[in-house]
Order: structure tokens, then sequence, then C-alpha cells
């Protein structure tokens, strides 16, 4: 699958905020706007449009999920990926 990505948070930045969760909104091109929860517990991920994405799941990186992935580059950002019709 092809996806547009979107760089959502940094993990290290989120983690020190010391909180359970926190939403996140973006202007996603040709979207709009659009609200991310991040969230944190025995697993670190992020909903978006009803749909939960988590780091790493499987030792899947990116990890995807129907028409949506999630993925951590090496400087511990995370991005969002929508995938492309072609």
């Amino acid at each position: 699958m092809n996806y547009n990505w979107y760089k959502i948070f940094n993990k290290p930045d989120f983690e020190a905020l010391d909180i359970p969760s926190k939403e996140y909104e973006f202007l996603l091109e040709e979207i709009g706007l659009k609200t991310v929860l991040v969230v944190k517990g025995n697993l670190c991920g992020l909903f978006y449009e009803g749909t939960f994405l988590s780091l790493e799941l499987n030792d899947n990186n990116p990890f995807e999920f129907d028409s949506h992935a999630i993925y951590i580059d090496d400087n511990d950002d995370v991005w969002l990926g929508l995938e492309v019709e072609e």
C-alpha cells in the first residue's frame, strides 16, 4: 500500500509530559482539520477516525491496519499514514 505520511508527535517529548493521553489537532493536506488522540499505557499509539494504531505492534514498523498505518522513525518521530488510492 502507498501512504501519505503526516508527522504527529515525538515519542520522548510526549512521554516527558507524564500524562496518559493528549489530543493533537492537525490540518492534513487535502483532508482538512482532524483530531488525533495519542495514548500511552502498555502500548503507545494513537486513535485516528475510530482506529487504534499501536507503535511496533507485532514488531511491525510501520504497523498497518485497514487503510491506516503508524511508523516511528530513527528520531522517535511518530507518523500517521493514510492510504493513497491509486
